[in-house]
């Protein structure tokens, strides 16, 4: 079941984290029986013990319930259980993720400045992440021709999937959208273009000297020293 999910186009970050939730917790616990056997007690007893005695975080708890949930829904239609003990068992209340921001202008302008001499493409990545709020994966995944500056709007349409160094035709929400083109990105696209050597349509948007697409992990690495150099606080990238 869980290797069908991965061909079925389950994206390989968030299956990997099913894989580690699946063989850490569930498992070692009801690995040897029959799942529709086993109680809605027997389960709730479960998550309840993962809080209590392994100190398990209420959001990884609810990851591990609706791994749960999602095993027994899709057994239901495959005609293998006649009900889903997990369905009626609550997720439990989980602390608010704190969102961090730089606070005026002016830190904005300074990254903006160290980003321009750390390189072109981490500029322009600064540029398209402050201006269009869009993902790492997101803005990875661009190439030439998902950009269109006389209409001024970028197709967002597929990811980069650092997981699998692939691009995937999707996106967070599975819904494509387009954004449009401000004056300040615009410009910014402009200068880019002017100085690139890998201008075709299926050439990354981001890319090294060597025209090979940039990696987030590339990304995250320059984005902390550029906020080292600017001396602003470092965010996360995502904020």
């Amino acid at each position: 079941w869980h290797e069908k999910r991965k061909s079925n186009g389950k994206p390989l970050s968030s299956w990997v984290s099913d894989d580690g939730r699946l063989r850490k917790w569930i498992l070692p616990e009801f690995g040897a029986r029959e799942m529709n056997k086993i109680t809605t007690k027997e389960w709730d007893s479960f998550f309840d013990d993962l809080v209590s005695d392994q100190l398990v975080a209420p959001a990884t708890r609810n990851r591990i319930r609706s791994l749960a949930n999602k095993m027994y829904n899709d057994g239901i239609r495959q005609g293998l259980f006649a009900n889903n003990p997990v369905r009626v068992i609550p997720k439990l209340k989980e602390s608010m993720e704190a969102w961090d921001y730089w606070s005026s202008l002016e830190d904005i302008l300074e990254y903006l400045s160290e980003a321009k001499k750390e390189s072109d493409s981490f500029y322009l990545f600064a540029c398209l992440s402050l201006n269009l709020e869009t993902r790492i994966g997101e803005n990875l995944a661009l190439d030439h021709g998902d950009v269109n500056l006389a209409q001024r709007r970028i197709q967002i349409a597929k990811i980069f999937e650092e997981a699998s160094g692939k691009i995937c035709y999707r996106t967070k929400g599975h819904k494509e959208r387009w954004l449009g083109i401000n004056d300040s990105l615009s410009e910014a696209f402009i200068g880019y273009r002017n100085k690139s050597k890998f201008l075709k349509p299926t050439d990354p948007l981001l890319c090294d000297d060597a025209g090979k697409r940039l990696h987030g992990y590339v990304l995250r690495t320059i984005h902390e020293r550029v906020c080292a150099r600017a001396k602003v606080k470092v965010i996360r990238i995502h904020d």
